[in-house]
């Protein structure tokens, strides 16, 4: 909980120092060129759309390169387990709600706020790194990748939304496969 008050208020923070010697229009104007936030329109939905499908098939060729030429260190399980507990635990709606807010804030964070000042290789690495709470190095390695196509996505188009729709609806996707996986 506490690491995603700080996606939200270091960014936040950084703005306002910036903005205070920076100001160059209003500060919501000045906030939302700042981070990448455009109007909302049916081209973000579209780009997010086919950035799920790059998201989709880039982690269907990892999982066939892990599961074709490295057996041995396939430890995806531990991510699905790690799903299916909040599942087995009744705490499918909390799961989801964290799912959606803990996508924005890494979108706000790493992308809109960690790859202009950064770089798309540290602020991916950085990415790739908090993934590790599941445990599986699989998971390290595969966020590394999907975070890179995130990061040159948003650099290419810088809108946050975006990578919100692309990211949200890739992990929903695989959440659903892990649930359909054991049923």
């Amino acid at each position: 909980m506490w690491l995603n008050l700080i996606f939200l208020f270091l960014p936040i923070m950084y703005f306002a120092i910036h903005w205070h010697y920076h100001k160059t229009d209003t500060f919501f104007k000045d906030f939302k060129t700042f981070f990448g936030i455009n109007k909302i329109n049916y081209k973000s939905f579209y780009k997010g759309i086919l950035l799920f499908v790059i998201l989709f098939v880039v982690s269907i060729i990892i999982n066939l390169i892990v599961y074709l030429f490295f057996p041995q260190y396939n430890d995806l399980g531990k991510v699905s387990d790690t799903i299916l507990s909040y599942i087995q635990l009744g705490k499918i709606f909390y799961f989801f709600v964290t799912l959606v807010v803990g996508v924005f804030l890494e979108e706000f964070f790493f992308r809109s706020f960690l790859v202009p000042r950064l770089g798309v290789i540290f602020s991916t690495l950085a990415f790739a790194l908090l993934h590790y709470g599941y445990g599986s190095w699989v998971e390290i390695g595969g966020a590394f990748v999907l975070g890179l196509v995130l990061a040159y996505y948003y650099k290419k188009n810088n809108d946050l939304f975006i990578n919100f729709y692309g990211h949200i609806i890739y992990n929903i996707l695989v959440v659903l496969l892990a649930i359909i996986a054991v049923m």
